[in-house]
């Protein structure tokens, strides 16, 4: 598959109006916005360097675990699931395409 973008896409506060894309990506309303709502799936990857272990949730256990669990620096990094690298769909898109 063919990234989306072809270097890192790193979000941070660059003192533009992102009003709009802060209010699409709060926990409340983010999954609202992909098709399937909260049974939106998502792949996520182990923390290790190989990426070896994936699991596939929804956006709403992923936001939910993300509000919920601490992650401690003694767990293992094959124990330990990120989303990363598989934001390259047309709801991706679309999604960052309000980020300014």
């Amino acid at each position: 598959v063919t990234p989306l973008y072809h270097e890192p896409f790193i979000i941070y506060d660059n003192n533009n109006d992102n009003g709009d894309f802060s209010e699409l990506t709060q926990s409340g309303n983010i999954t609202q916005n992909f098709e399937g709502g909260e049974n939106f799936m998502l792949d996520l990857t182990s923390s290790n360097s190989f990426s070896e272990h994936k699991k596939r949730i929804t956006l709403r256990e992923y936001v939910d675990y993300s509000l919920s669990t601490e992650i401690h620096p003694h767990q293992l990094s094959n124990e330990t699931y990120y989303l990363f690298g598989q934001t390259f769909t047309a709801p991706w898109v679309e999604l960052l395409k309000s980020y300014k």
